[in-house]
Order: structure tokens, then C-alpha cells, then sequence
């Protein structure tokens, strides 16, 4: 993104959505079958819905939860010396769980002692200590788009580099754009009491058919707007 080829068209205020997944590490604290305690640095939504991905046998299980409590219990700092919090927070895991997260439950309480003993109708912990991926599931609106890609405004400082899946949302249209996006630039956004970030996304491995779709709708805005490019 740094040799642009293509002009950005500043959307900011319109209905344009992006909808990015991204996998954090989280650290588990404790598991059981019927949900998992973990620590994170990003505050999850209560009453939210995540999915928790572990590596098991060579493959990846993945375990869905809802959160049902969340507190701040401290921090630390990152390269750049900003100050990143840390929670703790309890997910509940849905009913139902699937064949491959049984499994990995049963390998886990033969593997690790329990912090109580398993009783009948007493709930047994399994303490973990391990590292699980968080895939945080956010909606941004998009300030600028072009052929190589978008800007968007977090509260959150995302690492260079960093890939993912995204979802584009335009205006009027109900097919949205899927594909990967890398995170290509993050800068504090200036002249704001409260600390964001813009944070410039490449877009990766556009179909046809979204290439076609992105570009139909660039020259609309063309036709419609007057061009600025942002240097």
C-alpha cells in the first residue's frame, strides 16, 4: 500500500461496513466442560459470542462460548511502551459440543490433576495454563477505499502484518465482499481526546467477481464524488 497505483475515496459517514476476524492468543486459566476462564488484552462484550480455537492431535478444535463475566486485573506495556490492560473473563460454553471438543475435554482431565475432586453433581475444574486462539469478531465503518484496499479507525494498536478474514459491506448491496486483509499501516489518529488508531488494511486475494463488484463501485463513487488522494 505504500505504492499506491489507485486513488482512495474517502466514505467516511456512509453505511460501509468492514468485518474483521481476527485470531488473538489468549492465555486459558481453567476448563471444564461447561465453559473456560482465560486472560486476555482486549475487553470481550458481555453476553457475547466467541469462538475459541485449540490445537489437538494435529488438528484444530474449535469451542464456542458466551461471556458471562469480565474484570480488569491489570496491565503491561508493549514495544512502542503503550500501556495494554488485561482481563480475566469466564466464557459459558454452548450446549451441544461437538465430537472433536469431547475429545480434547476427556485428554485434558486424564492429563491434568483436578483442583477438586469430581464428585456426582459437583462441577469439576481442569486447570490449563495453555494457550487457546480467540477469534474477536468486530464491525468497523470504513473512512477510505480503493482497489488495494481500506481505512479504518480501532481503539486498538493491531500489529503490522498481521492477517485475517474480512468482510466488506457496501452500501445498498447485499452481497458482501469476502477476502483476507493485512494489516499494512497503524497510526495514532491525530487531533482526538481519546486514543485511536487508523489502521490501513491490504486487501488479499480478491475473487473475480469482487474485483468486478469493488471497481463497479469506485467508479460509481467517481461519478459521484470528487476524488482525494490522501498522501
Amino acid at each position: 500500500m505504500e505504492n499506491r497505483k489507485h486513488n482512495r475515496i474517502i466514505v467516511e459517514g456512509m453505511d460501509l461496513k468492514a468485518k474483521t476476524v481476527l485470531a488473538k492468543e489468549v492465555e486459558v486459566l481453567n476448563m471444564s466442560r461447561s465453559g473456560v476462564a482465560l486472560m486476555c488484552t482486549r475487553r470481550l462484550n458481555m453476553g457475547g459470542s466467541y469462538t475459541l480455537r485449540f490445537p489437538f492431535k494435529r488438528r484444530i478444535v474449535s469451542i464456542t462460548g458466551v461471556v458471562k463475566w469480565i474484570k480488569l486485573i491489570g496491565s503491561t506495556t508493549n514495544s512502542r511502551g503503550a500501556i495494554i490492560p488485561e482481563y480475566s473473563a469466564g466464557l459459558a460454553f454452548k450446549e451441544g459440543l461437538s465430537r472433536d471438543a469431547l475429545e480434547l475435554m476427556e485428554n485434558i482431565e486424564k492429563s491434568q490433576q483436578y483442583q477438586e475432586e469430581r464428585r456426582k453433581g459437583i462441577r469439576f475444574t481442569i486447570s490449563a495454563h495453555e494457550k487457546a486462539l480467540l477469534n474477536l469478531v468486530q464491525i468497523h465503518s470504513v473512512k477510505t477505499i480503493s482497489m488495494n484496499g481500506i481505512l479504518i479507525e480501532t481503539l486498538q494498536e493491531l500489529p503490522l502484518n498481521t492477517t485475517f478474514s474480512i468482510s466488506l459491506t457496501l452500501p445498498e448491496d447485499k452481497n458482501p465482499i469476502q477476502c483476507k486483509g493485512r494489516i499494512a499501516s497503524c497510526k495514532k489518529t491525530p487531533e482526538k481526546k481519546e486514543i485511536s488508531y487508523d489502521i490501513g488494511i491490504e486487501l488479499l486475494d480478491l475473487s473475480k467477481d469482487n474485483t468486478t463488484q469493488l471497481r463497479n463501485f469506485i467508479d460509481d463513487m467517481k461519478r459521484f464524488s470528487d476524488v482525494r488522494e490522501l498522501g
